[in-house]
């Protein structure tokens, strides 16, 4: 039986009172190794739209002659078609 073991009984868990009224805000943000740098924009809506207008900041940042690689952290992808490529059946 409960209580018998001498444990005290489990608390119940405090709903959160908190509410978003105003939104929220998305900061997407870049680190640049070389230069010890971040950059960041705070958005209000995050979609692939305004990720690939963050990754065109990015590119003005540099040269067109850099090479620059994104890493993504959220799994936010430029080319979302690519998840659904066809697998090739012979592996």
């Amino acid at each position: 039986m409960k209580g018998e073991t001498g444990k005290k009984p489990r608390r119940r868990r405090r709903r959160a009172t908190y509410n978003r009224n105003a939104g929220v805000r998305h900061l997407l943000a870049a680190y640049d190794l070389n230069q010890d740098e971040l950059y960041g924009r705070e958005k209000v809506k995050k979609d692939r739209t305004i990720f690939l207008e963050f990754c065109r900041y990015l590119r003005s940042l540099y040269p067109p002659e850099i090479r620059i690689a994104i890493v993504s952290i959220q799994g936010v992808s430029p080319a979302p078609a690519a998840w659904r490529r066809p697998v090739d059946p012979r592996w």
